[in-house]
């Protein structure tokens, strides 16, 4: 049986109904986008190329670390940034959408005044 969340994930800023992978998604990154882990981590790799010196498989798996950290952080930031964009495709499809008609429909309203305008005349 699964279980159900009775509040949904919301987003802060936009109020944007999200996802559970979402929701983990933008709490892992506000842990990044921290000061205090960009200095553990800049403090760690200061001293990874210092012990490195005399002990270069230390540099060797730090730069392993790293670079999955990397690949982490873009994969966690692009689950939030994806989501975000297709709600946001969806509103701009819509809202094009919306304009046509009422181009269309200035159109019409613009050829009734001219037919009037014409009668009138």
């Amino acid at each position: 049986m699964k279980r159900r969340r009775s509040k949904p994930f919301i987003d802060p800023i936009t109020g944007d109904p999200l996802t559970w992978q979402e929701h983990i998604s933008w709490r892992i990154q506000g842990i990044i986008r921290h000061w205090a882990f960009i200095s553990i981590f800049t403090c760690s790799t200061i001293t990874a190329w210092i012990i490195g010196v005399s002990h270069p498989e230390v540099l060797i798996w730090w730069n392993l670390a790293a670079s999955y950290l990397a690949i982490f952080v873009e994969s966690v930031v692009g689950i939030s940034m994806f989501s975000q964009t297709r709600r946001d495709a969806v509103l701009i499809r819509k809202i094009a959408g919306m304009e046509e008609k009422l181009l269309k429909l200035v159109e019409h309203i613009v050829e009734e005044v001219e037919d009037i305008s014409e009668d009138l005349a």
